[in-house]
């Protein structure tokens, strides 16, 4: 990874691998694997290490975590950002081109697990690549099980607390505030900084005290909040421009609405509508609280998307090259 780290699931992929039993080394040290990342934090002022040489034959797969905004996804076309090389990733004012290209050319005609966080529903995928979500962020899991009678006394029947880095977040939460539900609403900036994670107005136990709560793309497509949200309470999952490795279901493990949009212009959503289906039967509710829950917990945490990692790295067929340019 670069001098600047990388995003929350390198640290996280490094603390999962160590709680299956792994040791983890930094590069070049000798390995058995080797996992390279492309940068992700917003900023040019970072710099690779020296990649290893071309005669090292230590496997490796390549994750891709970077994320160039939403506004590429609904202005531009797909072509220009599906992966860390495409025309629009490597002009990205996020990314060093030089640095970028480095890390290209040493990836030219190799065979490799392309791990990719923005795997869009709109792009076919060569073969090799696979999504990849952020885990569950190993200090912000709730371990304590979902319990009906607690969930039932629940005083706030929807809690929405997140920052306006989508502006669709806007009309979501006007549409949401004008309903007559018993809601928690708290927008980052307009209503205050950043809450804390922990304590008796965090966060977190802010969302314990809702039947269910909001998630919808950021910055990225997906985040942070849809597990935050699904160790805590029902979540009500926006739709999504992505593919994820341990995707939800409806009804099963989180409840989904929709949103309309014209272009880059949104119309309109469910939202409300969705929350008033969601709620009106509270023993599913839970229900599906509850399985969300066990799918997060199996399927999400920091060691569960460690081993989803080796089992990808395990499968994949070395004498096929990995495509990374389009020709």
């Amino acid at each position: 990874m670069s001098n600047l780290g990388g995003s929350p699931l390198t640290i996280g992929l490094e603390r999962g691998l160590r709680e299956l039993g792994h040791e983890v080394v930094h590069h070049p040290e000798p390995s058995d694997l080797i996992l390279m990342f492309n940068q992700s934090a917003h900023t040019t002022s970072y710099v690779y290490p020296e990649v290893p040489h071309p005669d090292d034959l230590t496997p490796f797969a390549f994750i891709d975590t970077a994320e160039y905004g939403w506004t590429k996804r609904v202005k531009e076309p797909p072509a220009r950002y599906w992966n860390a090389f495409a025309e629009g990733s490597m002009e990205h004012d996020t990314k060093n081109a030089a640095q970028q290209t480095i890390l290209r050319e040493y990836l030219r005609r190799r065979s490799f697990p392309y791990l990719i966080r923005e795997f869009w529903n709109a792009w076919e995928f060569p073969e090799n690549y696979h999504p990849i979500d952020y885990p569950l962020y190993g200090p912000s899991t709730n371990s304590i099980k979902p319990d009906r009678e607690e969930y039932m006394r629940r005083p706030v029947e929807v809690a929405c607390l997140w920052g306006l880095s989508n502006p669709w977040r806007v009309n979501l939460t006007e549409e949401l505030e004008r309903a007559p539900f018993h809601k928690d609403v708290y927008v980052i900036e307009r209503d205050g900084p950043r809450l804390p994670q922990f304590g008796p107005h965090g966060y977190f136990e802010r969302l314990l005290r809702a039947r269910c709560s909001i998630s919808f793309d950021g910055y990225g497509s997906g985040s942070f909040r849809m597990t935050e949200v699904l160790g805590r309470t029902l979540l009500m999952q926006g739709p999504l421009a992505i593919k994820t490795h341990a995707p939800l279901i409806h009804g099963e493990t989180c409840w989904a609405y929709m949103v309309w949009v014209d272009g880059e212009h949104y119309l309109r959503s469910d939202l409300v509508t969705q929350i008033r289906r969601a709620l009106d039967d509270r023993e599913e509710a839970f229900r599906i609280f509850e399985r969300g829950y066990h799918h997060l917990m199996t399927h999400l945490t920091e060691q569960a998307t460690a081993r989803y990692v080796l089992q990808v790295v395990e499968a994949h067929d070395w004498t096929k090259e990995t495509k990374i340019v389009s020709e």
